[in-house]
Formats: C-alpha cells, structure tokens, sequence
C-alpha cells in the first residue's frame, strides 16, 4: 500500500486532463442535443471559462517537482519493537536483592600448626596400604599419651579393611561410654567410612585425621608382593592372595600382570590412596565413575582438598623428617617421642623387578594417585619448613642401629 499511495499522483492529473479535454470536444454536441432550444450564449461561455481554468491548474500542478517519496516502513521487512514495560516501583527495587555470593576454591593450607588435644577431640589415622602405616600406628600406640582421655596409653583399636563404618562406629560409641583413647589408627579404613561412624556418636568434638602417602608405583608394587609373598611368609600359604578388601587367590596366575588385570584387585593396583582420601566410597569399593576423565577429576579434587584438610601429612620417601612433623604437631600427647623402631612385613625373599609394559601400566593405573602425591610432597615441604621456623628445632630423627633417635 505504501508504494501505490506513493506514485498515485501524476495518473490522476492526467486522467482529470483527458476527461477535460473530452468534456470540451462533446459540449458543442452535447448542448446542441441537451440543450433547450434556447440557449443562453454567456452561460455557455461561463462554462468553457471555468473548464479552462481547472485545466490551467492541473497543468501548473504538473509543472511543480514532484516532492520525495516518504521513507518505506514495510512491517514484513522491520519488526515492530516492542512499547518498553512500565517502570517499575515497587519494594523489589526499593530493596534490591543481594548479588550471589561468589564462592572461591577452597584456599591451600599450607600453614603448619601444633595441635591441642581436648577430651573430646578424636584422632584418626588414614591408613592406607603400604605406606609405612605398619611402623607408624604401632609407634604411635607407644608413644601417644592419652591422658586427656582417662587412660594414658591407648589401646590397639579395632581392625578393618572392608565396609568399616559399622566396626568404627561400634568402637566410637564404646569409647566414648568407657572414656577410653580417642586415637583410631589400626584400621584399614577410608575417610567415607569414619565420616559416616563419626556422624551419629560425635557431637562436638574435632576429628584430627592424619595421612602418610608413598609413591604410587612403588606402593602397589609393595601390595603385589605382599598378598603373594609377605602374607605367606607370615600366616603361611593359606592366606596367600588374600588381601584386606579383596581376593587374589590364583596361585598359576599370581603375577603382576594377572594381578593388574585381575578386575577384583582394581581397588588395590589403581589410586588407593586417593580413595582413601576422597570420602567418596565405602572402604573396598572403587568411587562412582573412577577410571573416566571426569570420574578421576572428581576423585582428586576430593582427595586433594581433604589432603590439605589434614592436620599431619608425611611421605615415606622422607621418613625420618615426617615423624619429627608429627611430633612437634602434637606436643602435648608426644613430648615424649625420642624414638621408633622400623616395622616391616617379613617377606620370602627379593621380588622379581617389573618388566617395562607392567610398569607403564601401573602408571596409567595410578595417574590420579600420582598427581596425588606430588601434592602431598609441596604441602609436606611447606609445613616441614613452617615449622622448623616456628620451633627454631635442630633435632632429626637419625637411625642408630636398628632403631630412629632422635638427636
């Protein structure tokens, strides 16, 4: 329509022109047929006078310059917008809501600091598989003074190694009851399992959980042999293959490639010390999508924020350096740690060395462990460092025959 309205003006001046034009060749016929048979000559003339100056307009109107066609608004091609919505007053705008809180990452606690022990308070060792866990909870059974309990020495505590959280829980309500030693650190058994004992006996008291992590590869190597060697040597053969969480008893296919393909065994060959740190899954039981990429980023996530959660953490390749960190973590109930005696399993005799594709694959197995335990080494040298600064000490453990003193 816009186009029509636009263009309609010169055809209808040329239409009016030609209807004046025919008007003024048929008057003479149609007055003479029309007409009365006595014309009047000067009404005539009026007539062609009038038509004459109609006709002298339309042709000066066709002189004038046609004015600019007005600016297209086809709605087909420009959607009309929208008239803005009333403003708004009302309490909304008057209290506006507060922005989302921002929620960081959790931050690094690389900060060292001694720890006090209350009656209330429980301490709990993580201990995973092979990583030195033999010589530490027996030391710390000896030298752990639990006097802010009742009982100054401690007893050995419950054993467990698969689906602990009934055994644990059992063992806190009857130490609590009895006022007996608050020290947990026999059981082989996962952050998951203790969380979930703690959450109907504990009431107000801190956990101070404790971690000791190895190199990955070498501690699944010490657990291969340990099942198929160290077990026997000190039960004898009946026990061979049987682990703490799961059964490797195939003694014609008990080596270390059986044992990394062995699908039972998974939860010993593949990241269990990140397992035992992420509270993700009940103690022998693999974590919800582990092996897949977001699967082991979930597992390290949880296992490295509960690493830096803990309250001592020591590795195996420093030893020595990781007993004089507990010890001044925990001046009060260890001031009088001086020494320790290195507990190892027996064995049979040496192991055989790794072939190269056994070891690659123990690697692909342990990658989140091993990302694990890089984290474990910084965060040990940051609070190692800390406090050697805070205590000015000189003191190391140094080994003296069979034994650790420290001097």
């Amino acid at each position: 329509m816009g186009r029509r309205g636009t263009n309609a003006g010169p055809p209808r001046v040329a239409l009016a022109l030609g209807l004046c034009a025919l008007l003024t060749l048929l008057a003479p016929l149609l007055l003479e047929r029309d007409a009365p048979p006595r014309i009047d000559a000067q009404e005539l003339a009026r007539v062609v006078d009038r038509q004459n100056r109609t006709i002298s307009l339309l042709q000066e109107q066709l002189r004038r310059p046609a004015a600019p066609p007005p600016r297209r608004t086809d709605a087909s091609r420009e959607p009309q917008r929208a008239p803005p919505p009333p403003r708004r007053v009302d309490r909304e705008l008057q209290h506006p809501a507060p922005a989302p809180r921002r929620v960081d990452p959790a931050p690094r606690d690389d900060a060292w600091r001694p720890v006090e022990i209350t009656k209330d308070d429980w301490v709990v060792y993580l201990r995973a598989q092979k990583t030195g866990s033999q010589t530490l909870w027996t030391t710390l059974l000896d030298v752990f003074d639990g006097g802010a309990w009742g009982p100054r020495r401690c007893v050995r505590g419950p054993f467990c190694g698969h689906r602990c959280e009934n055994v644990l829980r059992d063992a806190f309500i009857k130490a609590s009851k009895e006022r007996k030693c608050h020290l947990f650190v026999r059981a082989h058994a996962n952050l998951y399992d203790y969380q979930r004992a703690f959450e109907s006996v504990n009431k107000g008291g801190r956990v101070h959980y404790l971690a000791f992590l190895r190199d990955p590869v070498k501690r699944a190597l010490s657990e291969h042999d340990h099942i198929t060697n160290g077990l026997v040597a000190q039960f004898g053969p009946h026990v061979f293959g049987k682990a703490w969480d799961y059964d490797f008893t195939d003694r014609t296919r008990a080596s270390l490639s059986d044992w990394l393909g062995c699908a039972v065994c998974r939860v010993g060959a593949s990241n269990r010390q990140a397992r035992f740190l992420a509270g993700l899954a009940t103690t022998g039981e693999l974590a919800e999508g582990e092996g897949t990429l977001i699967g082991d980023a979930r597992l390290y996530d949880a296992a490295a924020r509960n690493l830096r959660a803990c309250v001592f953490v020591g590795v195996l390749d420093r030893f020595e350096e990781s007993m004089l960190l507990l010890k001044e973590t925990f001046p009060g109930p260890l001031r009088n740690f001086r020494s320790f005696a290195d507990a190892p399993h027996p064995k049979l005799g040496r192991r055989r060395a790794p072939d190269a594709a056994a070891l690659a694959r123990l690697r692909e197995l342990n990658a989140v462990d091993q990302r694990l335990y890089d984290e474990a080494k910084v965060l040990f040298d940051a609070r190692f460092a800390s406090m050697l600064a805070a205590t000015a000490t000189s003191q190391r453990f140094r080994k003296r025959g069979g034994r650790y003193v420290l001097s």
